[in-house]
């Protein structure tokens, strides 16, 4: 049974990361140039929501915006293709976990300012993806809309970067969110969001400042509360401060958790950068947590889970005949593994995909044909170049063309012939006088015709059937008559 391939083959489906509620998640191996290949995650829109329009189009637009952004701090984007109108993401492949399944595992060993420097740095990130313009220095207006500890990532080497821009509101997007339809985390979510009003970047800070609370405390704002209960609660303004539950929280990070949950958004901090710096400001104040001591962590913690996943991966790629060639699995600071359920893919588990076609043996046919044709036309006019030299030199005696045996043409049956093929057509093109070297006497084989028969000739006037005293033969070579020399 084999696995399902895209592009043409060029990607290859080996293990299921998870299934949203509008596209499938999954770990792929790119062939590349050389025997190279290399681990990627592929982000599949569900086939049955291909038609409708309000998701294809959101989807897109992820697609169009994660394909600009580059940053440290934001997962990249490789490309976006479509696969018999299935449009599929193309992201680097991660080692690590994201930051609500770090809190869940490590518990009290995941320390308050290790999370909080986590925070900090991926508002970087956010704040980056904030200030996006297009090429015309346009602003996207960027708004994330689900800032949660789900879509933050963090690496086996410490990196934290912003995940799923899937909800994301663009200044221009053609989608508009319907009345009465919430779309992102109702625990994440500022009065504004939930009243339905127009969003703007600072409902990023208030998600961020859920999360600061959520770290400040050790454990969730709302704990077990319904939707309908935290609703109301943030609708009242009713948040209450991180001293009423941790006593131990510095009072300087009680205000800057606070300041990011007001009420107005008017009254928060008005960037990502600004939150950013406000952390940074109190983290001067702590003992250093560095990236690389949470990335050890992270990586002690899934130690198992990441060895279960390579070899999982490992076993595959020798299944498909992968495994004769270097297979980039961790790719240091850009390096993932969504360590969810591990599921084989097979073509029976994604049945929307179709096999691939065999496109490239065609275009392998036709580009020998066509070197083929250039070579036959560049050796003419070789051909009639060599000749012509034979004639115009009125101080040699007349000569005959040596018969020149043209090469073998190329095999048809590899891919390699195909690009070999051309240069040795393209190499024969015709050189301006100015640029011609003098060719050595060995190029052209000249016999001297009998002084007596060319006197006679010359006097007599052109034999009959001499006009002209040469012919061209089936490889296009100018063959000159016995008789007339």
């Amino acid at each position: 049974m084999t696995s399902a391939t895209l592009a043409d083959g060029k990607y290859r489906l080996l293990r299921e990361l998870g299934r949203g509620g509008s596209a499938h998640v999954y770990v792929g191996v790119a062939q590349c140039l050389g025997g190279f290949n290399k681990l990627v995650v592929l982000k599949i829109l569900k086939r049955e929501l291909c038609s409708d329009i309000d998701f294809r189009t959101m989807f897109l637009t992820e697609a169009r915006l994660s394909a600009r952004l580059s940053h440290p701090n934001v997962v990249q984007v490789n490309e976006v293709l479509s696969e018999d109108g299935t449009p599929i993401i193309v992201m680097e492949y991660l080692e690590g976990a994201s930051l609500y399944e770090l809190r869940r595992k490590a518990g009290a060993a995941l320390t308050r300012d290790a999370e909080i420097k986590l925070i900090a740095d991926s508002l970087n990130g956010l704040h980056y993806s904030h200030e996006l313009k297009d090429f015309d220095g346009k602003p996207f207006g960027v708004v994330h809309r689900d800032m949660t500890p789900h879509n933050l990532f963090v690496t086996f080497d410490g990196q934290v970067k912003v995940l799923d821009f899937g909800i994301a509101k663009l200044n221009e997007s053609p989608i508009e969110t319907q009345v009465g339809v919430i779309k992102g985390k109702i625990r994440y979510m500022p009065p504004e969001q939930l009243a339905g009003e127009r969003v703007d970047r600072r409902v990023d800070v208030f998600a961020a400042g859920v999360m600061l609370w959520e770290a400040a405390c050790g454990r969730r704002l709302w704990q077990d509360l319904s939707e309908a209960a935290i609703m109301n609660a943030v609708l009242r303004g009713d948040i209450p401060s991180p001293l009423d539950v941790a006593p131990d929280v510095p009072p300087d990070l009680e205000a800057i958790v606070m300041k990011a949950l007001e009420y107005e958004r008017e009254d928060r901090y008005p960037t990502a950068e600004a939150l950013r710096e406000a952390l940074e400001g109190y983290l001067a104040t702590r003992p250093n947590v560095s990236s690389r001591e949470v990335g050890r962590l992270t990586a002690e913690i899934f130690a198992e889970e990441r060895e279960a996943a390579r070899r999982e991966i490992d076993e595959r790629l020798k299944a498909e005949a992968f495994s004769n060639f270097p297979v980039e699995t961790d790719q240091g600071p850009d390096s993932l593994s969504r360590l969810s359920a591990p599921t084989m893919v097979t073509d029976s588990l994604v049945p929307d995909l179709p096999p691939a076609r065999p496109k490239r043996v065609r275009r392998a046919v036709w580009s020998l044909a066509l070197s083929a044709a250039l070579l036959v036309v560049a050796l003419g006019l070789m051909g009639d170049r060599r000749v012509s030299e034979a004639t115009d030199h009125s101080s040699f005696p007349p000569v005959t063309q040596a018969v020149v045996t043209p090469p073998p043409k190329p095999a048809a049956t590899t891919t390699s012939a195909r690009t070999e093929a051309v240069p040795s057509a393209t190499s024969v093109r015709e050189t301006p006088a100015s640029e011609q070297k003098p060719k050595p006497a060995r190029a052209v084989r000249r016999v001297a015709a009998k002084p007596s028969a060319t006197a006679a000739a010359t006097a007599s006037g052109p034999k009959h059937g001499c006009t002209p005293p040469y012919y061209v033969d089936a490889q296009g070579f100018k063959r000159y008559k016995a008789e007339c020399l």
